[in-house]
């Protein structure tokens, strides 16, 4: 079996990318502010 060992920085997510993310998604009404504000504090670590 063949298995092709990813390289660790493609393994992780950018914090940037992933508030932009969710940025869009309270800008479009997906998400109140509330929400907003508790998953961008959980990615910024606060």
């Amino acid at each position: 079996m063949y298995y092709q060992n990813k390289d660790k920085s493609e393994q992780r997510f950018s914090i940037a990318d992933e508030l932009t993310k969710l940025k869009k998604l309270y800008d479009d009404g997906v998400l109140t502010k509330e929400e907003f504000e508790a998953q961008k504090k959980k990615l910024l670590g606060n």
